[in-house]
């Protein structure tokens, strides 16, 4: 064989190597540990990062015997969403697309390549622009692992940013930090699901399932009664994504491994949940009016009976309720009546 011959032969293999290295583009990015492995998630043996979640379907159902999730936007959603909001609603016609970036692990990858965001974003804003999404994405990665990927993500000045990952909250707080500092994006942040490693906690009950309850508020790894006044801090609209699909689960005898499809990682019909969560947010009726909370998934599909009326701040002490029965005389001394006048002509 000749030098030349061994020459393209070696080319050809290189070229096969880098085509078999090459992966095609997705709209999103994704970053690696040191010496090309990427990390696991919690729970899962390294190399098992919970796979691409594939199409989305063309329906969602939920487990069997539970009803559907509804999601329904409060007067109080979408506080700090309100530039994003306008932009979606788009009454001026503006042709400039809206940018979402949605950073975080996979499970932010579960949660799709956008297409079904965009889905349920245009249903709500039928006048919204062309949307584009991006996703940063870094298996296994908590808040702390992040601060690059927002840097690049506030490079590109996005309209609407999503954080769905794990993590100490002082982490997620550098994570605005660094976000804040580089665009004025509107910030999403739900908490995250259940997952069968909280097990113990679910099977321990926390019913009703609500704000305080600790194993709604303490996740795996993150405090999320900590991340509440975070975000608040840094103008991020919080999603109490976690503590509303509890809420759901108990009242349809759902167990949290019932929406997974490995120990962590959600089934469609979860990231379809989460992702209902997210866009009621964005609510074009904001007021910013709270009112009582009502189960938004009562379990035999009625809705809730109105509260009851309350009573007068200030009732009076003794109403009356018939007329006195002996009416009081008119005054003793009454001037007399003065006698009638003579005849004119007698």
């Amino acid at each position: 064989m000749t030098r030349l011959s061994c020459g393209l032969l070696r080319a050809f293999g290189l070229a096969l190597v880098a085509l078999a290295l090459a992966v095609p583009g997705t709209g999103a990015t994704e970053k690696k540990e040191a010496g090309g492995k990427k990390k696991g998630d919690a729970g899962l043996v390294p190399g098992d990062e919970g796979g691409d979640p594939g199409p989305a379907p063309k329906t969602y159902e939920p487990p069997a015997g539970a009803r559907p999730y509804e999601a329904s936007a409060r007067p109080t959603d979408g506080k700090y969403l309100q530039a994003s909001i306008r932009k979606l609603s788009n009454a001026k016609g503006d042709s400039k697309p809206f940018v979402f970036h949605m950073i975080g692990s996979s499970y932010t990858n579960r949660l799709g390549q956008g297409e079904e965001f965009k889905a349920l974003i245009r249903e709500k804003f039928p006048k919204a622009p062309d949307i584009t999404v991006k996703r940063f994405l870094q298996m296994g990665t908590p808040y702390g692992g992040f601060k690059d990927r927002a840097q690049e993500s506030a490079a590109e000045k996005p309209d609407l940013v999503l954080i769905y990952t794990f993590g100490a909250p002082s982490d997620l707080e550098e994570l605005l930090k660094t976000l804040r500092a580089g665009c004025d994006a509107d910030i999403i942040v739900p908490s995250v699901h259940w997952t069968s490693k909280e097990k113990s906690a679910w099977d321990a009950g926390h019913e009703p399932a609500g704000i305080g309850s600790p194993g709604v508020e303490k996740g795996m790894s993150t405090n999320w009664d900590v991340v509440r006044p975070i975000c608040e801090k840094y103008k991020a609209e919080f999603v109490d994504s976690r503590n509303e699909i509890a809420e759901w689960m108990r009242a349809n005898k759902v167990q949290p491994g019932d929406l997974l499809a490995d120990a962590v990682h959600q089934k469609p019909y979860l990231a379809h949940m989460i992702r209902m969560n997210v866009v009621r947010h964005l609510n074009p009726d904001f007021t910013g009016e709270s009112t009582p909370p009502v189960p938004a998934n009562p379990p035999d599909g009625k809705p809730p009976a109105p509260p009851p009326v309350p009573p007068p701040a200030n009732p009076p002490t003794n109403p009356p309720t018939n007329p006195p029965a002996n009416p009081p005389a008119p005054p003793a001394n009454l001037p007399a009546s003065p006698p009638p006048a003579p005849p004119a002509n007698p």
